[in-house]
């Protein structure tokens, strides 16, 4: 790999005969500790008892805070069939110091959720078919409410190289708009850590 901490660490190879001297080599990512890293990723729900599945888009921040702990922080958007929000988003997991790391976490998020102006708009433009009489009209305002999220999660992350991470993920989310919309989200993120 090509991550300095990792190189200093085993600038001495492993013998070719040294078959678990080899394995520890390939598998330890344990020079992850104190990385700090972009992300960009997505997901969508696989399941719900409504029709407005949801999906979310987020970039934002990881740093390890040791080699099998992490938290994250990122501006965040969800959206459906009828509601869409913008926000914020926070989690932590915990996952094994190893490339191939299977991880679980806990999450948030919490933005405002917002009727789209523009379909207010056509609305508005239904009931009247003169554009004329929507200057007379009052218009209807934007809803805005808040939006809310609670998740536990379970995934993997692999490590590309020492400073690239692909993951995946399902999650439980739980939101505030009632159980309906509750259910699980699928999703993966690109993380591009640095020191």
């Amino acid at each position: 790999m090509n991550d300095p901490v990792y190189a200093q660490k085993y600038a001495k190879q492993a013998s070719p005969g040294d078959f678990f001297g080899k394995l520890k080599q390939a598998t330890d990512a344990r020079h992850n500790d104190k990385q700090v890293g972009w992300l960009v990723g997505g997901g969508t729900q696989v399941n719900s008892n409504t029709i407005d599945t949801l999906g979310t888009i987020e970039l934002g921040r990881e740093i390890y805070d040791t080699s099998y702990l992490s938290h994250r922080v990122s501006l965040s958007g969800f959206t459906g069939n009828n509601t869409s929000a913008f926000g914020a988003e926070a989690g932590v997991r915990l996952q094994t110091p190893t490339r191939l790391a299977p991880f679980v976490g806990i999450g948030g998020f919490g933005g405002i959720r917002t009727v789209d102006a523009v379909t207010l708009g056509l609305e508005a433009w239904n009931e009247s078919n003169n554009p004329l009489d929507l200057l007379d009209e009052e218009l209807p305002t934007e809803s805005v409410n808040g939006l809310a999220t609670f998740y536990p999660e379970v995934g993997a992350h692999f490590w590309i190289d020492g400073n690239i991470r692909l993951s995946g993920f399902g999650r439980y989310t739980i939101t505030s708009e009632g159980r309906d919309y509750d259910g699980w989200m699928v999703g993966g993120q690109v993380t591009l850590f640095g020191r």
